[in-house]
């Protein structure tokens, strides 16, 4: 049983996850599919164990990815968030997915994406349906996603012998091609196929947010019809699904499950779209049956373009804030200025140590730095 779907969390938890990751990583280097595998370690662990789950995790080669902490700060407020009951994702087998008679429109006005960060003055986070730069507040006090660079240095540093430091806009663009495959020279990785270029300067954006979408396609549910003749805790009902699964090129299924990719049965709007069974034997009760292949393929064709409608309007809402607005809000604030310096000059620590000439080059920090020292005399 995995323990990890039985909610645990924290340390314990983290390493079970990562423990699985690199279990199916195994898998994937045994087939042939890759060279070598990585850890991503994104989110601080806070509790008691937390010592103890970094001291296993090998980070004697790593690479730290970093950027100006005022764009991240301006990513995390417009980044927008899923309501708990929005699970269009297939929740581990359970069958939490969508149906064939669901109607695809309706999918995200039912189930609301949300923006966080707001806190209100009983220390209740409540979810906005656009961003707020109120929301500053509510992401400087959430460590276990922002700012936390130093401390994870702190953990690591006597394990590491190779560090390599890279910003976010080293893989942005065009530019992503050339840094990947600098780095497989100098990590001995597999070099990114050079037919593979274009993806590289594709922009995925809020579809990464918005997918993998899990289709139970039945062929005894009517198309749209928002009338569901298949029961979800029917002992059958998997048996007499296909289970299709819409994601991006750069999900996992991509490295871990090739074999099952089946998008070139559909008409995707996007070519970063891709189309997996679960299982080979989804496959078969594709190809087994043409009406419900035509079913699957009309629903997967309509989804998708509501998928790229919603991540469109995702993304105009990023661009409604910018560095300069959360500048301006530090001015104003003085409370929230003071506690963002101090966060800042600890998650920087070391990289201002090993990368000064990449710190200096962030704009909207110096910028920040300058304020502070202006206005409260302290020094980042």
């Amino acid at each position: 049983m995995d323990i990890v779907q039985e909610g645990q969390k924290g340390s314990f938890g983290c390493y079970c996850l990562l423990h699985k990751k690199l279990l199916a990583m195994k898998k994937v280097k045994e087939l042939g599919y890759t060279k070598k595998a990585y850890l991503q370690i994104t989110n601080l662990i806070l509790d008691s164990d937390a010592k103890k789950l970094y001291s296993l995790i090998d980070t004697s080669v790593a690479i730290n990815i970093i950027r100006d902490p005022i764009s991240v700060l301006r990513t995390m407020v417009t980044l927008p968030n899923f309501a708990d009951e929005f699970s269009i994702d297939d929740d581990e087998g359970k069958g939490t997915g969508l149906f064939l008679s669901d109607e695809p429109k309706a999918i995200f006005s039912k189930n609301p994406i949300h923006y966080g960060g707001i806190i209100d003055k009983n220390g209740n986070k409540i979810a906005r349906i656009s961003p707020e730069l109120n929301a500053i507040p509510g992401w400087l006090e959430d460590r276990e996603q922002m700012f936390h660079d130093g401390i994870l240095y702190d953990y690591f540093k006597d394990n590491i012998k190779e560090l390599y430091i890279k910003q976010t806009s080293d893989f942005a663009g065009g530019r992503g091609f050339d840094a990947m495959s600098e780095l497989a020279g100098t990590l001995d990785f597999d070099k990114p196929d050079k037919k593979d270029r274009w993806l590289f300067e594709k922009h995925v954006g809020e579809m990464k947010n918005l997918l993998p979408i899990t289709l139970y396609a039945n062929e005894k549910d009517e198309l749209f019809s928002n009338k569901i003749k298949t029961n979800r805790n029917d002992k059958n009902f998997n048996k007499n699904s296909a289970k299709i699964v819409l994601c991006t090129r750069f999900n996992e299924n991509n490295r871990l499950k090739p074999e099952r990719d089946i998008s070139e049965l559909f008409s995707l709007p996007d070519p970063l779209l891709r189309v997996f069974v679960d299982k080979p034997s989804d496959a078969v009760k594709l190809l087994r049956s043409p009406d419900l292949l035509k079913k699957a393929q009309l629903y997967i064709e309509k989804l998708s373009h509501e998928v790229l409608q919603k991540a469109s309007e995702l993304e105009a809402n990023r661009k409604l804030f910018n560095e300069n607005d959360i500048l301006e809000y530090f001015r104003k604030h003085e409370k929230e200025r003071k506690l963002a310096a101090t966060l800042i000059k600890e998650h920087l620590k070391y990289q201002k140590q090993k990368a000064p000439n990449i710190i200096e080059s962030f704009k909207y920090y110096k910028e920040f730095e300058k304020m502070c020292l202006e206005l409260d005399g302290t020094k980042l």
